[in-house]
């Protein structure tokens, strides 16, 4: 029976990874792993693998930031501003970058602590309490959440440039020049992105804790009340 269950898992695991030589990447900063079927000039379908079942999808082009086959990548993301696609390919990808670190490393516990209270106050006041979660996860919405993920780049933050002047008698020594570079200038579409993602987590966490909360006052109450 062990090793029947060795077996099985064996064939799941490597089922999975056998189709995860593929990725999308999409303008959310979500990824899907799976294998490209096929590709044309509107979008790409992909069949990914979950733990039992095989699901094939297709997207659309202007959901896609690029897609690597075979370990290959070709970029899907054109700069059009009548599609509101305003960030040039470089801008982003530092966009996509934050989203992707801010859904990752932002965690909000107060925010769900924050609902799960107005829930419970909204429970005490019945129907009209629901008012309560609603205002503050509209609060909650409004504060822009810190950045706790600078960007790393690996190249040099600052380069340095020096004046060739002529020299006349004795050597002149100019000032050197700080000239800006990736982290400067990519920077806020990274912040942009992080802070993009992090107010979505806040937020749904806020209607998550609301929810609950008052949900769970009013089957207390119903409890006490049948008692």
């Amino acid at each position: 029976m062990k090793t029947s269950f060795i077996i099985l898992f064996a064939l799941l695991f490597s089922g999975v990874n056998s189709f995860s030589q593929d990725t999308l990447v999409f303008l959310s900063g979500k990824t899907l792993n799976g294998n490209i079927n096929s590709i044309n000039d509107i979008g790409v379908s992909i069949t990914s693998r979950g733990l039992l079942f095989k699901n094939t999808r297709y997207f659309y082009n202007d959901e896609l930031f690029l897609m690597s086959k075979k370990g290959q990548r070709t970029m899907l993301y054109a700069m059009d501003s009548a599609n509101g696609n305003v960030f040039s390919i470089e801008q982003m990808d530092y966009f996509i970058k934050g989203l992707q670190e801010g859904k990752e490393h932002y965690h909000a516990p107060f925010a769900t602590l924050g609902g799960l209270a107005s829930g419970v106050t909204g429970g005490f006041f019945g129907f009209w309490g629901m008012t309560i979660p609603t205002t503050y996860v509209f609060i909650t919405g409004i504060k822009t959440p810190k950045i706790n993920m600078p960007l790393q780049i690996s190249e040099e933050l600052i380069s340095e440039k020096e004046h060739s002047l002529p020299e006349y008698g004795l050597k002149f020594n100019s000032p050197q020049e700080l000239v800006q570079t990736d982290v400067d200038i990519y920077t806020p579409y990274y912040n942009y992105g992080y802070q993009e993602a992090a107010k979505d987590k806040k937020i749904k966490n806020a209607i998550r804790g609301g929810i609950i909360g008052f949900i769970a006052f009013v089957a207390t109450s119903y409890i006490m009340i049948s008692k």
